[in-house]
């Protein structure tokens, strides 16, 4: 075998592996681990060799996929075959925007009040003389 072929081997099997939560979706809803009078988790253990292990991440975009597609968080950990609070944190992650540096936070934060005291500080002399300048032209 020579590295293209196995670099198109490996591709082509990606796309299959990546896929198979479709296909176990498809299976439930045409009622094929049913047919067989097996719950979708027996079916897809005992005759698939098994769930298939992902990344994080890639456990997350199938959520977010499926998700999309109206699957309920229920019917998702049945095809990849995780539990119920997995798939509900993964359904939160996707929707939470990236973690927010913490420290830069309070760092504006700071930023933000120390401008606020100048402004403060600044009307506050304006504010002082217009009252001086005002008695004193009376």
């Amino acid at each position: 075998m020579n590295q293209q072929d196995a670099e198109e081997y490996t591709q082509s099997l990606g796309q299959i592996v990546a896929g198979s939560w479709r296909q176990i979706a498809l299976a439930k809803r045409l009622g094929v681990p049913k047919a067989l009078g097996l719950e979708v988790d027996q079916w897809v253990n005992d005759r698939l060799g098994g769930y298939i292990q992902r990344s994080i991440p890639e456990r997350r975009k199938i959520v977010a996929d499926a998700t999309a597609e109206g699957y309920s968080t229920r019917q998702i950990e049945e095809f990849i075959g995780v539990d119920h609070a997995t798939v509900a944190r993964d359904v939160v992650a996707n929707a939470t925007p990236e973690p927010i540096d913490a420290m830069a936070v309070l760092r504006a934060d700071e930023q933000i009040r120390k401008t606020a005291h100048i402004a403060e500080k600044r009307q506050a002399n304006e504010d002082n003389r217009g009252a001086h300048t005002g008695a004193v032209s009376r």
